[in-house]
């Protein structure tokens, strides 16, 4: 007999929103989970076991069986998608969504979101440049009332690894436009261009 793989999760489509975290009558809806954790990939074959085994074990000793892991993979031809399904058996908390009609990174964080159970959502990349450690404090920030934490390349212990020179100029200029487009808001965030945070 023959094991089918663990099913895939369905691509959410239409507009891309987020379902307000409410019911009709305006009281909070009854979620699942605490924490939904969203890691879009693309060709990450050779970092999605470790990530997903690093992330579990973080958040299996700060919040177990309260959170979830969504892959959100963009077809990847090394089939980072499959190797991530193979791995829900061993890892509960692991749910996997292959988009095969959309790419892009801020489409897939949006569309694990839709798909997620979470009161609390946050997105990570999946090549390991985020330390993953630093989520238990962005995960505080959120316990202790803030609405957005967001891991900053600029504080002590930050930093863009072997970025070379035009990307930094390409980020620092994002940065820039985002401060004079909205002052108020990005004025507020230390590194708004960041893409490692939790609302």
């Amino acid at each position: 007999m023959t094991l089918l793989p663990p099913p895939l999760l369905s691509v959410p489509s239409g507009d891309l929103r987020i379902p307000a975290a409410t019911n009709l009558d305006g009281q909070p809806s009854s979620r699942s989970v605490y924490f939904s954790l969203i890691v879009p990939t693309f060709n990450e074959s050779r970092n999605v076991e470790q990530i997903v085994r690093v992330l579990t074990s973080l958040l299996d000793h700060a919040m177990p069986n309260d959170y979830e892991l969504i892959i959100v993979d963009d077809n990847s031809p090394d089939r980072t998608w499959e190797i991530a399904q193979q791995m829900i058996p061993d890892f509960p908390q692991l749910r996997v969504m292959r988009r095969q009609q959309e790419r892009g990174l801020s489409t897939a964080v949006i569309r694990g979101w839709q798909a997620a159970n979470g009161e609390v959502l946050g997105v990570i990349d999946g090549d390991l440049q985020h330390p993953p450690e630093v989520l238990l404090k962005l995960l505080q920030a959120i316990k202790s009332g803030a609405d957005l934490a967001v891991a900053s390349r600029h504080v002590e212990g930050g930093g863009t690894s072997d970025w070379g020179f035009i990307r930094r100029v390409l980020s620092r200029g994002a940065q820039l436009l985002g401060l004079i487009i909205l002052p108020s808001v990005v004025g507020r965030v230390s590194d708004p261009m960041s893409g490692y945070f939790m609302v």
